[in-house]
């Protein structure tokens, strides 16, 4: 029987025999946060060329290592998604999330049919599939950031809501990796977007709206440094494999550096965007 997969399926160990996790500096992904947030306030085209980027890294950096039949499929798959959903929203110039939906149906259906088409066995098939549309999804979501961009005040609900990001991040990398730094990180996010309406003009931008995307982008970042803990604990448990063949850390290896890099966007960009969208425009 082979297990269905877990969250350490979207990224196969780089991790010595120790135990010890590869990890990157938080403040890398801070660093690539910064870019995007100077790309929006650049424009739609050049945030959609640093959507794909990060797009890219998840594809190409977890998804790709995932230990399932298929790997190199599913990675080719979420990357055609998710930089076709962000260069379509550039195209449309409409804050509106129907390209997503439509790429999203249609990458759905192409996963069912490469995954159908290998003949692996229905426990493997199922575990090549939810790895597939999973890693689809994920893909797909830092897109949001592009369709917010082309609304109205789109560049600044867009900075607000990376500036949050970007607070946890730094702190993150200069060890702040407590509960109470990290809740300290999302209320100096909410204070710095205060700061900043303050400071720069944005009429169009109200306090509160500011004060709730920093923090909400904050927050969303927290659970996903949150996530790469949790991912970096169970790849170090020495649990046995199912066939009781050896310590798994002797045999696999998990690199969460992608996910480090990448995992903040991706799950604060949803949010960004919905938020964005009622509170500010």
């Amino acid at each position: 029987m082979v297990p269905l997969p877990t969250c350490c399926s979207l990224c196969r160990v780089s991790c010595r025999r120790d135990g010890k996790i590869h990890r990157v500096p938080s403040l890398f992904a801070a660093g690539l946060v910064a870019v995007l947030a100077l790309a929006s306030a650049a424009g739609s085209p050049l945030l959609a060329a640093g959507v794909v980027l990060v797009q890219g890294i998840f594809a190409f950096g977890a998804v790709r290592q995932a230990g399932v039949p298929g790997a190199a499929v599913a990675t080719w798959l979420a990357f055609g998604v998710g930089a076709g959903t962000s260069v379509w929203f550039v195209v449309d110039d409409i804050p509106k999330l129907t390209p997503m939906a439509r790429l999203l149906a249609a990458g759905f259906l192409l996963a069912i049919v490469v995954q159908l088409w290998r003949r692996h066995g229905r426990p493997l098939l199922t575990a090549s599939l939810s790895v597939t549309v999973t890693a689809v999804v994920l893909a797909a979501l830092p897109a949001a950031l592009v369709a917010l961009r082309t609304g109205d005040a789109g560049a600044y609900a867009v900075g607000l809501g990376l500036l949050g990001v970007a607070i946890v991040l730094v702190v993150d990398g200069v060890g702040g990796r407590s509960v109470l730094a990290r809740m300290l990180a999302v209320l100096a996010a909410a204070a710095a977007a205060v700061m900043l309406v303050m400071l720069v003009s944005m009429a169009d931008v109200p306090e509160v709206g500011a004060v709730v995307l920093a923090a909400f982008g904050a927050l969303l970042a927290v659970a996903a440094l949150y996530a790469v803990d949790r991912l970096a604990a169970e790849s170090s448990t020495g649990e046995k494999q199912p066939d009781g063949g050896g310590d798994i850390l002797e045999l696999v290896a998990v690199d969460i550096r992608p996910l480090q890099l990448t995992l903040p966007i991706i799950m604060a960009a949803p949010v960004i965007y919905l938020l964005g969208r009622l509170l500010i425009g």
